[in-house]
């Protein structure tokens, strides 16, 4: 598992505010952790230390995708699936192995793209 070969563990992966709890008790232990739905080396700077990444609802594109497919005649009603990303290493960017890094990167852009599928449904059915 990749991040397994950063740091010799599993890192816990909690975020969001009702993980908030999960990302301190790694702080409190220096279990590497993944934070989710922003870089939360920003909201939770307790964990900025064992803060490898934060899985990333990236909704700054999404909220501008919409207005601009509202005002170009194009909004349609209904659920909104946007783009996912992770949040820059921070303090562990020189920890990460460059291969990792550039696997990362591939993985995310053939997800984005739509060229790699979870096999999990956007909504519930």
């Amino acid at each position: 598992m990749i991040p397994s070969t950063l740091c010799g563990c599993e890192p816990c992966r909690a975020g969001g505010k009702t993980g908030n709890g999960a990302l301190l008790a790694g702080a409190e232990k220096n279990i590497p952790v993944i934070g989710v739905d922003t870089d939360q080396y920003f909201t939770m700077p307790e964990a900025q230390q064992v803060l490898l990444t934060s899985a990333m609802k990236l909704i700054v594109p999404g909220v501008f995708n919409i207005i601009k497919d509202y005002a170009g005649g194009k909004w349609t009603d209904g659920n909104v699936v946007g783009l996912g990303g992770l949040a820059p290493y921070h303090d562990w960017d020189s920890k990460v192995p460059a291969d990792v890094k550039a696997k990362i990167e591939e993985l995310t852009q053939r997800l984005q793209s739509g060229e790699l599928q979870t096999g999990v449904p956007s909504a519930k059915p």
